[in-house]
């Protein structure tokens, strides 16, 4: 993928921004992962991912990952504070739309050793320039339903069936 191809450069060109600057200096939490929910427009696209998928992905994460703990990215914050499935999330961030909660927000998630990134290219970003030797990124397999993208994961990524 391009943005790894230019990870370096990337890395370097945000680093300008004093926030993301510190997210890429600062060292992450063993175990810390980012869990992005994105439902907004993807309920009408039906590419929405279903609870099954949040559930395998978790327990993926609980059997597989030490001193395991997660925090939840989404722009539904409603329907997740609602769900149950949730209810150990250490935090649960909101949408807040404007550029410096943008950044802000993509900070917080370079700021992690594992992913679940679902289907979202907002966290995938995050994921492969925070990714480390150790680090556990998981998308939905297939990425999306309704349209065929070859997005060549990576072999060491876990896919989980939507």
């Amino acid at each position: 993928s391009l943005v790894k191809k230019y990870k370096k450069f990337i890395i370097e060109s945000l680093s300008k921004n004093e926030l993301l600057l510190k997210s890429f200096s600062s060292k992450v939490t063993k175990g810390s992962t980012l869990l992005h929910i994105r439902r907004g427009d993807y309920i009408n696209l039906n590419e929405n991912l279903s609870n099954q998928f949040y559930q395998k992905a978790l327990n993926y994460c609980k059997n597989n990952i030490d001193n395991f703990n997660y925090q939840v990215f989404t722009d539904d914050y409603k329907w997740v504070t609602a769900n149950k499935l949730f209810k150990d999330a250490t935090y649960i961030h909101s949408d807040n739309i404007s550029i410096k909660n943008t950044i802000k927000t993509f900070g917080e998630m370079l700021n992690n050793e594992n992913f679940i990134i679902g289907n979202s290219t907002f966290p995938l970003i995050a994921s492969i320039l925070s990714e480390k030797e150790n680090s556990k990124i998981i998308v939905a397999d297939p990425w999306f339903i309704n349209k065929k993208r070859n997005l060549n994961i990576p072999e060491n990524w876990i896919k989980v069936e939507r």
